[in-house]
């Protein structure tokens, strides 16, 4: 949208996982929105794929969950999980086209 949004750290956990909280801003209100459960994800960043976000958890493994942010500011978990066990990336992508279809993008 254009508009600078906030990312504050929260604190990490074992082996580098970062958690963050993210407040978008609200054009309307002028001011910042907490986008609720953002925190609960470590690792959470944006893909090479627009509007899907991945986080990753690094458990010994790492393990890839997908999500999307609605046009309100809700995070939504799209139920995909993916575990990359030969640490290659293939995981991350296979995790990107199964939210690709599952969102119906082209």
């Amino acid at each position: 949208d254009g508009y600078k949004d906030l990312l504050v750290y929260h604190g990490s956990g074992a082996r580098a996982n970062e958690l963050y909280f993210l407040y978008l801003f609200d054009k309307k209100s002028l001011t910042y929105k907490k986008v609720d459960g953002f925190e609960e994800w470590p690792n959470l960043n944006k893909t090479k794929m627009e509007g899907v976000l991945a986080s990753t958890i690094l458990t010994g493994i790492v393990e890839y969950r997908f999500f999307t942010l609605t046009d309100s500011g809700q995070l939504v978990d799209l139920g995909i999980s993916e575990e990359d066990l030969n640490l290659d990336g293939k995981e991350l992508d296979k995790g990107l086209r199964r939210a690709k279809r599952k969102l119906n993008m082209k």
